[in-house]
């Protein structure tokens, strides 16, 4: 239904309209990304779409016209883009302990960023954080930085917050680092092997609100206690120093 401009409040049909008609469209359009992309969720679908649409009312998300009218032809080129993804990259694969080390978080293919919220979690016995720091990836892109929070818990999780402010549009697009947490591995950790960092939880929006929903890409480090002859894994034939590889 539409009018000169796309638009016209007076194109309602009393008998065929609200979730009755907005279904049926959102589903077709779905369906046709899909057609173009087998591969996407249906988290990525909701906010491929929710990016797709025209606002019609009140900037952003309101409850008259929702997300506003879906460009289905916008939906489908959508589809077919790069996904936004979030990486958690140590800075070594291997760590033996009192060894420093960073964890990064990387954003990729990332379109007008407004703000992010990061929950990730990692191993307490084995590691005891050592600071953070804010990433290039906004100061590259001229935004302004907000107040941020940092968080550590002794459960072993972290929270990151930020938002990003000063130019149109007010979020950074591309690729780039978000920020990196410092970490030392302990010197008496209960044992060795692979261990994971894993984001839990996760909040990124544009600047009216819309989520973005990235790809996540955990990341893992292999700690070694330092004597395997005393691990009670290998223990005949071992002599101390010895590292099995």
């Amino acid at each position: 239904i539409t009018g000169s401009d796309g638009y016209d409040p007076g194109d309602y049909n009393p008998f065929f309209n609200g979730t009755s008609s907005a279904c049926p469209h959102a589903a077709g359009v779905a369906a046709l990304m899909l057609s173009q992309n087998p591969l996407l969720t249906n988290e990525q679908i909701r906010s491929k779409m929710q990016n797709s649409c025209v606002d019609i009312y009140s900037p952003g998300f309101d409850n008259t016209s929702g997300w506003g009218r879906l460009d289905a032809y916008l939906a489908v080129l959508n589809a077919t883009s790069e996904p936004t993804t979030l990486r958690v990259i140590p800075s070594e694969w291997f760590v033996t302990p009192g060894q420093e080390f960073s964890v990064d978080f990387y954003i990729e293919n990332v379109t007008n960023l407004a703000s992010y919220e990061i929950t990730c979690s990692y191993e307490p016995d084995y590691f005891d954080y050592a600071g953070y720091e804010i990433g290039d990836f906004v100061y590259s892109t001229g935004r302004t930085m907000l107040p941020f929070w940092f968080e550590t818990d002794p459960n072993g999780y972290f929270y990151f917050i930020q938002e990003t402010s000063g130019l149109t549009p007010p979020g950074p697009d591309g690729d780039g680092r978000l920020f990196t947490v410092n970490f030392v591995a302990k010197q008496n950790p209960p044992d060795f092997g692979t261990l994971q960092f894993n984001i839990s939880e996760y909040n990124i929006l544009q600047p009216d609100g819309t989520p973005i929903v990235p790809t996540i890409v955990n990341g893992s480090i292999l700690f070694s206690n330092g004597n395997y002859c005393t691990s009670e894994l290998y223990t005949t034939g071992c002599v101390e120093g010895d590292y099995i590889d």
